[in-house]
């Protein structure tokens, strides 16, 4: 999952990781105005490691839900990493933090 701030490094940082992730989950981050939309941060990253490697989420919840699904269908072995913004990886945290929290009540 990744989402940035228009100001940063960003294809630096694409290339950096490009080659070890297999997929990307690409986001906004909502707390900030600095932060890349998901269309144009897409395309950026499509332009990179190419376009079926690819995945636009609206918003961090919705990027976790399907990073983690792909992750599942991928097999045991696999992982999500969240990389990118100090600000995502807050709304990465509270959005499992939350999730977690609904789920021990559930369990109860």
């Amino acid at each position: 999952v990744i989402g940035m701030m228009a100001d940063k490094a960003v294809e630096e940082v694409i290339e950096l990781i490009g080659e070890a992730a297999d997929e990307f989950v690409v986001t906004q981050v909502a707390s900030t105005a600095r932060a890349m939309t998901v269309s144009e941060l897409g395309e950026l990253v499509s332009d990179i490691v190419g376009e079926n490697r690819v995945r636009e989420a609206p918003n961090t919840v919705r990027a976790l839900d399907l990073a983690m699904q792909l992750a599942d269908e991928a097999g045991p072995d696999s992982g999500v990493l969240v990389l990118g913004s100090v600000y995502l990886a807050g709304e990465a945290r509270a959005a499992l933090v939350s999730k977690n929290d609904t789920k021990d009540d559930l369990l109860g």
